[in-house]
C-alpha cells in the first residue's frame, strides 16, 4: 500500500472544529509531519475540563493556550477571554474591564525580572490582569502600558467553578466549586513554537536576573502550546530540531497541585513519578515553571 500525502486540515468560516475535553479525556492532535507544517487552518475549539466538586477545587491553576488569536510584531499571541467563557472573573478593571465583577485579579502573569514582594495582590512577581476587554491586548496591575501573551507563557488562574451553578455564593470563600469546561478558541498552533516572555516579546531568551533572590531567580512561567500532551522526558540541550529543546535551562519542570495548591517538581529520568503530583506529561492547556541558569 502506498502511503498517501496528508490532507490539508482546515476548518472554513461554513463550519468548526472542536477538540473535545471531559472527565474521562480530551481529545488531541496528533503529531504533525515538518514537510506539512501550515496546512493545518482555520479556527478551532479546543476544550480543557477542569474537575470540581467541593471546595478543595476552589484554588489557582496554570493554564496556557493550544491556540492563537493573531501575530503581533511577529509573534503569535493569544487571548485570555477563553478562561472567562467558561468560569466566573474578577479584576481591578471590573466590568467595564471585561470582567463579571470587580475585585482581586483572578488572572496573573508572572515575571522573573522583579525581586518579590507580598504586601499587595499586585507588589509580587505574579502581575494582575487588570482589563480582559481588549484581546489580545491587555493592561496589568503594576505595570505600565499594554501587554500581549506570545505563545508557549502559562498564566496563573483562579478557578471559582462554572458559570451556571450557585452564582449568588461563586464569590465566597469556601463555596464549592463544580466542574467545567474552558474553551480556547483560534488558529491551532503547530511546528516549533519558541517561547518569548511576555515582558520581553523581541527576546528568544528566558529571563534570568542575576541580582534576583534565589527564591524566584530564572523561574520562567511557560505553557505547552499544543492540543496535545507533551512529555518532559523529550527534553534535551543538544539540537533545537527534536522535542522539547532548552540551553541554559533545568532539567525539572514545577508544577502546581491544585487541592493543595503547592508545587512539585519533575525531574527528566524521574519514571514518570515526581513529587506531589507532578508528572512527565504536560496536559494541553497546562502551565509549568521551568528555570533558567544563566542569562
Amino acid at each position: 500500500v502506498q502511503p498517501c500525502a496528508l490532507p490539508i486540515f482546515t476548518a472554513g468560516s461554513a463550519g468548526f472544529f472542536i477538540f473535545q475535553s471531559d472527565a474521562y479525556g480530551s481529545a488531541y492532535r496528533g503529531a504533525v509531519p515538518t514537510n506539512s507544517i501550515g496546512r493545518i487552518t482555520g479556527t478551532y475549539y479546543v476544550q480543557r475540563y477542569i474537575t470540581g466538586g467541593s471546595s478543595a477545587y476552589r484554588s489557582y491553576r496554570l493554564f496556557s493556550s493550544p491556540v492563537y488569536a493573531s501575530t503581533i510584531s511577529g509573534n503569535n499571541v493569544y487571548s485570555l477571554n477563553y478562561v472567562n467563557s467558561g468560569s466566573l472573573t474578577t479584576g481591578s478593571g471590573g466590568t467595564s474591564g471585561g470582567f463579571d465583577k470587580s475585585g482581586n485579579p483572578s488572572i496573573y502573569l508572572y515575571r522573573e525580572n522583579m525581586s518579590p514582594s507580598n504586601t499587595t495582590y499586585i507588589s509580587v512577581n505574579f502581575r494582575g490582569v487588570a482589563t480582559i476587554n481588549n484581546a489580545p491586548t491587555y493592561t496589568l496591575d503594576g505595570d505600565a502600558g499594554n501587554f500581549n501573551i506570545p505563545d508557549g507563557d502559562g498564566f496563573l488562574f483562579f478557578f471559582r467553578g462554572d458559570r451556571v451553578s450557585n452564582l449568588a455564593n461563586k464569590y465566597t470563600p469556601g463555596t464549592s466549586a463544580e466542574s467545567s469546561i474552558e474553551t480556547a478558541t483560534g488558529t491551532m498552533n503547530q511546528g516549533q513554537v519558541t517561547v518569548k516572555d511576555w515582558f520581553t516579546p523581541a527576546s528568544s531568551n528566558l529571563s534570568y536576573t542575576a541580582g534576583s533572590p534565589a527564591s524566584v531567580r530564572g523561574f520562567n512561567l511557560v505553557g505547552n502550546p499544543y492540543p496535545s500532551s507533551i512529555d518532559w522526558e523529550n527534553f534535551q540541550t543538544s539540537s533545537t530540531t527534536p522535542g522539547i529543546y532548552g540551553t541554559n535551562v533545568g532539567n525539572t519542570i514545577y508544577e502546581l497541585n491544585p487541592l493543595n495548591a503547592n508545587f512539585g517538581a519533575y525531574i527528566k529520568g524521574g519514571g514518570g513519578i515526581g513529587t506531589n503530583n507532578a508528572t512527565n506529561i504536560i496536559a494541553s492547556g497546562q502551565g509549568f515553571l521551568v528555570v533558567a541558569s544563566s542569562a
